[in-house]
């Protein structure tokens, strides 16, 4: 058997060349390398979906790995990041926490775990970061939403802290079973206890035991989570005192039940509206004494002004009386200075005569009782154009009145009131060749009836028309248009009684139009 025959049997392989091996010859060295390479696999993708950031640094603070959560949260892509220096790249986190740490997990081959806020990235971080002897392997969690959270529940608790701490009202918070569990210190002012006196004594002894609006305030505060009421509560002296009661269930998110209790002291505020009460039950009795007093002084003025006003007209009459016989006996035989003083006494007589008159329509106004009725005005209107044509025939006046007029109040004073418009209209036309007068009726801005009663008379300067409906007012001199200057005084109580109100415009020169309402008055 030559050599290579020999060869061929030890290694069962003709085709193999003495001094070569096959990967056959080696199986453990190729399942390890396979399953090297599975493992790292594995580990790529196990990093590669783990939520977390995952980076790898060797030595020199070089990126080495980096898995797509770290891409996604440092904003740059792997191949910017591998081989690059973390601190070149995010130079805001030099002498950082993050640096701190970093160091010092490979200074003393330990883990560190902490949370941070990068100034590169604008997030809370949550890290632990594990040394090897190839550098630094850190995984990295966004916890911003998380860490605002807490934040906002800190705020709130805080918040929460300061009303209950500083609230003028006292605050109970209690168990189901009565039990005070938290108290203010306002209620420990008010109850004059402390905390734990609180606590120990419970709910229930804190309101007075004769107290019997509590079922009331517990059903409906079970039927609505919520109820307000009052209640007589208990200090620790036993003293009394009223409270206002505030009171609400919630359930805690590991669901137990609780209950806040508000309570405000509202003894003064009690004692006030009592005081109130009695002050206005006496001032009721003084408005009353004062009102019979003020209609008795005002029934006496009444009865002394309208005796007055008859007793002084008998000697006004007889003033007239004998002035105007002495007017006819000097007539004939009397100088003409004495005809003049006669006449003078004789108009002044006539004239006061005329105010007595129109202070006695002023009470008789004010005095008279009304009876509504269904009112013809036009009927009225027409009536009084007749006495006004019979009065003075040869005037020239066009009058017209609108038909179908009708009103609801008392006849009598609305035909005083007409008497008085459609008198001073005639009055004040006197000086027209042609004048024209005219009751209508036209709708307001309200859907009010307005009457209108229009002339073109003198008319009046508008800047004088607030003194129109005062009593004794006057605006043209009486040498031009006699009269009292009550008329419209009586117009305006006329209207008022009815419920109406009354103005005028005008022109001066341009006549004048005199608009009243009446109210809603019905028969009822």
């Amino acid at each position: 058997m030559g050599r290579e025959e020999e060869n061929q049997m030890h290694t069962g392989d003709p085709a193999t060349p003495r001094g070569h091996t096959d990967r056959a010859d080696r199986p453990d060295q190729v399942d390890a390398a396979e399953r090297v390479r599975e493992l790292s696999e594995q580990l790529i993708t196990t990093l590669e979906s783990v939520s977390d950031a995952f980076m790898m640094l060797d030595r020199q603070w070089r990126f080495s790995y980096v898995n797509r959560e770290a891409e996604r949260l440092f904003n740059v892509s792997r191949e910017h990041l591998l081989g690059k220096i973390i601190w070149e790249l995010f130079p805001k986190s030099v002498n950082s926490v993050f640096q701190r740490e970093y160091e010092r997990a490979l200074a003393e081959s330990t883990t560190v775990r902490f949370e941070a806020f990068s100034g590169s990235l604008g997030r809370w971080l949550q890290v632990v970061a594990h040394p090897s002897p190839q550098g630094l392997a850190a995984y990295c969690r966004d916890i911003t939403e998380s860490r605002s959270v807490q934040q906002a529940l800190v705020e709130s608790e805080e918040r929460y802290r300061l009303l209950f701490e500083t609230s003028v009202d006292a605050i109970l918070q209690t168990s189901p079973d009565g039990k005070v569990l938290q108290a203010n210190s306002a209620a420990c002012a008010m109850f004059a206890m402390s905390v734990q006196e609180l606590q120990k004594i419970g709910r229930a002894e804190l309101v007075a035991p004769e107290e019997t609006r509590i079922a009331a305030l517990v059903e409906a505060r079970n039927e609505t989570g919520k109820a307000i009421g009052e209640l007589t509560m208990v200090r620790s002296d036993e003293s009394r005192f009223d409270a206002e009661v505030t009171t609400s269930r919630f359930r805690m998110s590991n669901g137990t039940l609780l209950t806040n209790i508000f309570l405000r002291d509202i003894t003064e505020r009690l004692q006030f509206q009592q005081d109130i009460l009695l002050l206005n039950a006496e001032l009721g009795q003084r408005v009353q004494r004062r009102t019979a007093e003020l209609e008795a002084a005002n029934a006496e003025l009444k009865g002394f002004a309208h005796s007055l006003a008859h007793d002084l007209r008998a000697p006004i009459a007889t003033i007239k009386g004998f002035s105007g016989r002495l007017e006819l006996s000097l007539a004939k035989a009397g100088s003409e200075r004495d005809q003049h003083y006669v006449r003078r006494i004789h108009a002044a007589s006539t004239r006061m005569d005329d105010f007595v008159e129109a202070l006695l329509s002023l009470a008789s106004i004010s005095q008279a009782q009304m009876h509504r009725a269904e009112v013809d005005l036009s009927a009225i209107a027409e009536s009084i154009f007749g006495d006004l044509h019979g009065r003075d025939p040869l005037r020239v006046v066009v009058c017209t009145a609108q038909e179908g007029l009708q009103a609801v109040g008392d006849a009598r004073l609305l035909r005083m009131a007409l008497e008085n418009l459609l008198g001073n209209a005639w009055k004040f036309t006197s000086k027209r060749e042609r004048a024209e007068i005219t009751f209508k009726v036209q709708p307001g801005p309200d859907g009010e009836l307005v009457y209108c009663v229009k002339d073109n008379g003198a008319g009046f300067d508008m800047a004088y028309s607030e003194k129109l409906f005062g009593n004794f007012q006057r605006l043209h001199r009486e040498s031009e248009f006699p009269g009292t200057g009550i008329g419209l005084a009586n117009v305006h109580r006329i209207v008022e009684r009815h419920g109406g109100r009354v103005w005028a415009e005008s022109v001066e020169g341009e006549g004048a139009s005199f608009k009243f309402t009446l109210g809603t008055a019905s028969l009822a």
